[in-house]
């Protein structure tokens, strides 16, 4: 919901250059969804041992629904976006075959038309890739192992600060440009690990869940601060608004680890709605941008804008970010419903065979 919060949501910055105070202090609470995303992934991603299974299950269950919502997508575009009819869409199709192969050789899944979203699957397809490297850090049992994970860990967080801290100020022996041994994805998935590692200290435990509940309104005051004095200088800065600058980890950090006080095996609802979520990223551009072109996004801002500006504008990407994931989770119950049903056709076929 974070992701397509931070799509819709407003924008900060109004039509004559200024400054939204109270958008911008909203919006940091829908920045950094992709963040809590390689956090999680943590979680679970070393449980696995065989990296040829985990290819093999990247490549069916990410890689092949991704192309086919890449194709999907453009082939239909002008229907999204309510400029031509599904029909002409079917009958005309306009698909870029070269660059879309040009693409798939160059490890790139995003296209023009709603599609830009899928970047993120590239950094995924890094992690996985260099999986047989970081499962070696995240081996329990050694002591040597546990420190190189936090030195690892140690540099990748020096990297993060000292570009923040380059934003906000120019030092005055120049730009350093730091050095890390991997990318912000891999250091929030090593995060990830060692926080589920220590999940026990975590679960249940109502003095941790404060402390992390007033810890993201504090982050996200701060981010506030720094993003405000970046726009003083610079209208078009938006850095603090990305989810991997250190505010955006930490922030990411805090709330995952304010849920995970909730884990209950027994709240089946959050494993049911959390099988669905990656097909509802793939899909949620096209539902946003269809239900902006028939005026929902519209009908929704009117309805809001008669509030007090900041419960105005908090109701909005509230109301809407809740709308378009309950369209996308709708949409990927039936197509899950669907492929059970081909699935289970298909093992009655081969039985009679």
């Amino acid at each position: 919901m974070m992701v397509i919060g931070c799509h819709i949501r407003l924008s900060a910055i109004t039509t004559d250059g200024l400054v939204d105070k109270s958008i911008l202090f909203i919006s940091g609470f829908f920045d950094d969804g992709v963040a809590i995303f390689f956090l999680i992934m943590g979680f679970f991603l070393f449980k696995n041992e065989n990296v040829g299974k985990l290819l093999k299950k990247v490549f069916f269950s990410i890689i092949i629904p991704a192309l086919v919502v890449r194709i999907i997508s453009e082939v239909f575009w002008g229907y999204i976006t309510n400029q031509r009819t599904i029909l002409d869409c079917i009958t005309n199709i306009q698909f870029n075959w070269s660059v879309f192969v040009e693409n798939l050789l160059s490890f790139q899944l995003t296209g023009s038309d709603g599609s830009g979203h899928l970047w993120y699957i590239h950094d995924y397809l890094k992690i996985v890739i260099m999986f047989p490297v970081l499962k070696l850090l995240c081996t329990e049992g050694k002591t040597t192992v546990a420190k190189a994970r936090i030195w690892v860990i140690a540099i990748c967080a020096i990297d993060i600060i000292l570009n923040d801290i380059q934003q906000i100020w120019t030092l005055p022996w120049g730009t350093i440009n730091p050095f890390s041994i991997f990318d912000v994805p891999v250091f929030l998935c090593l995060v990830g690990y060692m926080i589920w590692s220590n999940k026990e200290h975590i679960q249940g435990n109502k003095v941790v869940r404060s402390v992390c509940l007033v810890a993201c309104l504090v982050v996200n005051i701060i981010r506030y601060v720094l993003q405000l004095k970046l726009y003083s200088s610079n209208i078009n800065n938006n850095y603090f608004f990305y989810w991997n600058t250190s505010i955006g980890c930490l922030f990411a950090v805090c709330f995952a680890c304010f849920f995970l006080t909730f884990l209950d095996k027994r709240v089946s609802i959050l494993n049911w709605i959390g099988s669905k979520t990656f097909f509802i990223y793939l899909i949620h551009v096209m539902v946003y941008m269809y239900m902006n072109s028939i005026g929902v996004r519209n009908k929704i801002y009117e309805m809001t804008a008669q509030w007090n500006d900041l419960w105005g504008e908090l109701a909005y990407d509230v109301i809407y970010t809740l709308l378009i994931f309950i369209a996308c989770l709708a949409i990927a119950t039936v197509i899950d419903l669907l492929s059970n049903m081909v699935k289970k056709i298909w093992e009655k076929f081969e039985k009679r065979l």
